[in-house]
Protein backbone atom coordinates (compact mmCIF):
# COMPACT_ATOMS: atom_id res chain seq x y z
CA UNK A 1 0.00 0.00 0.00
CA UNK A 2 1.37 3.45 -0.10
CA UNK A 3 1.43 6.32 -2.31
CA UNK A 4 1.65 5.25 -6.41
CA UNK A 5 1.05 8.93 -7.92
CA UNK A 6 -0.57 7.23 -9.96
CA UNK A 7 -4.68 6.88 -11.13
CA UNK A 8 -6.46 4.57 -12.87
CA UNK A 9 -5.67 6.35 -16.20
CA UNK A 10 -1.87 5.38 -15.59
CA UNK A 11 -0.93 2.29 -17.93
CA UNK A 12 1.71 1.33 -15.56
CA UNK A 13 -0.60 0.71 -12.27
CA UNK A 14 -3.02 -0.99 -14.61
CA UNK A 15 0.02 -3.26 -15.89
CA UNK A 16 1.33 -3.24 -12.18
CA UNK A 17 -2.23 -5.21 -10.74
CA UNK A 18 -2.05 -7.84 -13.85
CA UNK A 19 -4.24 -10.86 -13.64
CA UNK A 20 -2.74 -11.17 -9.76
CA UNK A 21 -3.56 -8.01 -7.68
CA UNK A 22 -6.62 -6.18 -7.28
CA UNK A 23 -7.16 -2.46 -5.96
CA UNK A 24 -8.85 -2.27 -2.89
CA UNK A 25 -11.02 0.86 -3.52
CA UNK A 26 -12.15 -1.12 -6.79
CA UNK A 27 -13.13 -4.41 -4.88
CA UNK A 28 -14.78 -2.33 -2.00
CA UNK A 29 -16.96 -0.83 -4.34
CA UNK A 30 -17.62 1.97 -3.04
CA UNK A 31 -16.02 4.23 -5.65
CA UNK A 32 -13.07 6.43 -5.54
CA UNK A 33 -11.19 7.12 -2.56
CA UNK A 34 -9.64 10.79 -3.08
CA UNK A 35 -6.70 11.16 -1.31
CA UNK A 36 -4.84 14.52 -3.06
CA UNK A 37 -4.57 17.10 -2.12
CA UNK A 38 -5.19 16.76 1.47
CA UNK A 39 -4.70 19.17 4.71
CA UNK A 40 -5.35 22.35 2.52
CA UNK A 41 -8.27 24.67 1.45
CA UNK A 42 -8.90 22.55 -2.26
CA UNK A 43 -10.58 19.63 -1.86
CA UNK A 44 -9.42 16.07 -2.64
CA UNK A 45 -9.89 15.40 -6.11
CA UNK A 46 -7.92 12.66 -6.92
CA UNK A 47 -7.15 9.09 -6.38
CA UNK A 48 -3.44 8.34 -6.52
CA UNK A 49 -2.96 6.20 -3.15
CA UNK A 50 -3.69 2.52 -3.35
CA UNK A 51 -3.83 -0.86 -1.44
CA UNK A 52 -3.11 -3.38 -3.37
CA UNK A 53 -3.71 -6.78 -3.05
CA UNK A 54 -3.94 -10.42 -4.33
CA UNK A 55 -6.81 -11.71 -5.38
CA UNK A 56 -7.26 -14.12 -2.45
CA UNK A 57 -8.16 -10.86 0.01
CA UNK A 58 -11.32 -9.43 0.16
CA UNK A 59 -11.85 -5.97 1.33
CA UNK A 60 -13.90 -4.86 4.52
CA UNK A 61 -14.40 -1.11 5.72
CA UNK A 62 -12.62 1.57 3.80
CA UNK A 63 -12.36 4.87 4.24
CA UNK A 64 -9.67 7.79 3.78
CA UNK A 65 -8.25 9.53 7.02
CA UNK A 66 -6.76 13.12 6.97
CA UNK A 67 -3.27 12.92 8.32
CA UNK A 68 -1.88 16.51 10.05
CA UNK A 69 0.94 17.69 7.91
CA UNK A 70 0.61 15.29 5.03
CA UNK A 71 -0.48 16.93 1.31
CA UNK A 72 -1.95 13.01 1.02
CA UNK A 73 -4.94 11.15 3.06
CA UNK A 74 -4.04 7.93 4.27
CA UNK A 75 -6.20 4.73 3.17
CA UNK A 76 -7.43 2.52 6.21
CA UNK A 77 -9.05 -0.43 5.30
CA UNK A 78 -10.03 -4.09 6.79
CA UNK A 79 -8.21 -6.82 4.47
CA UNK A 80 -9.22 -10.20 5.67
CA UNK A 81 -7.74 -13.42 3.27
CA UNK A 82 -9.90 -16.27 1.78
CA UNK A 83 -10.23 -19.93 2.58
CA UNK A 84 -9.24 -21.79 -0.27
Amino acid sequence: MGDYNSTWDHSIFRSLLGSRFVDSSEQAGEGFHMTYPANSDLPSVIEIDHIVHDKGVVVGDMKTVEIAGSDHKALLATLEATAD
